[in-house]
């Protein structure tokens, strides 16, 4: 899929997403905020990065038979020395990041696609919550 506008919110943080096919009709469908991710680039260089990934992929299709990528060529890697244990964390404070733009980043016309994040949140448990 390519660069998709948000056209505006279907609640549940979900949004109505509009992109233009290759033969130029619109497609309109709707996604849910943990599909979307954003690039804050201007749309010609947007346009280059798919241009480039596609090539990639083009590459990547012609090179070799399907099913094998390569691993029966591989030498085996031992490790030289034995594994020692891992220090623990000393991070004890949380990131400062905030969760989600505003109102105000979903409005914007100016050639931006959207980049959101799910907040994750925990319980008392410490698990992470959906």
């Amino acid at each position: 899929m390519g660069p998709m506008k948000i056209v505006e919110p279907a609640g549940y943080e979900n949004y109505v997403l509009q992109r233009e096919d290759k033969n130029g009709a619109p497609e309109i469908l709707i996604a849910h905020v943990s599909f979307l991710v954003g690039y804050h680039y201007p749309k010609p260089l947007l346009q280059q990065v798919a241009a480039d990934l596609n090539a990639q992929l083009d590459d990547e299709d012609q090179g070799g038979t399907p099913g094998s990528d390569g691993a029966a060529t591989r030498a085996a890697v031992r490790a030289a020395t034995a594994a020692r244990g891992t220090a623990p964390s000393r991070r004890t404070a949380r990131r400062g990041r905030g969760t989600v733009g505003g109102a105000s980043a979903a409005a914007d016309e100016g050639g931006r696609l959207v980049e959101t994040r799910r907040r994750r949140r925990r319980n008392k448990a410490g698990q992470y919550v959906l």
